[in-house]
């Protein structure tokens, strides 16, 4: 009877560790697996800039593979002057990534677009929408 409670208690034992050693282990995979560490991510974006004369209005879209980084975004128009540039308005994007701003419209002067940087993540998770800046538009005269 008492090689029976041993081996029995040996098996008890045995189990026992091979548990504990489980739970220790799936603990270890649940912090490294279950809790996401924190990271920064970038996507880039793309700004195209057109010219309405009739309506004195510049306009254009904010593209990205990114989807989050299409809608909302703040888009600057610049007067190229040379430096520094010459703010003259700005707009946010809808949900298509168009945008526009009205202006009198200069011919013969060259303007431009900016999309700015924006972070789209939860805290701890930087998902970075990149800045852009469009081609240069200048207006012939009519």
């Amino acid at each position: 009877m008492k090689a029976l409670y041993t081996s029995h208690y040996r098996l008890l034992l045995t189990t026992g560790a091979v548990l504990g050693t489980l739970l220790a282990a799936s603990a270890v995979l649940a912090l490294d697996v279950g809790v996401a560490a924190a990271h920064t991510t970038s996507f880039e974006s793309t700004v195209t800039i057109g010219v309405n004369q009739e309506r004195k209005q510049y306009f254009g879209t904010v593209s990205s593979p990114r989807a989050g980084c299409v809608p909302d975004r703040l888009v600057k128009l610049f007067r190229d002057e040379g430096q520094p540039d010459t703010l003259v308005g700005s707009d946010r994007t809808n949900e298509t990534g168009r945008w526009r701003v009205a202006t009198n419209v200069e011919p013969g002067v060259a303007y431009y677009a900016r999309v700015t940087r924006r972070d789209i993540g939860r805290p701890g998770h930087n998902h970075i929408c990149n800045s852009a800046r469009s081609l240069g538009v200048i207006v012939k005269p009519l």
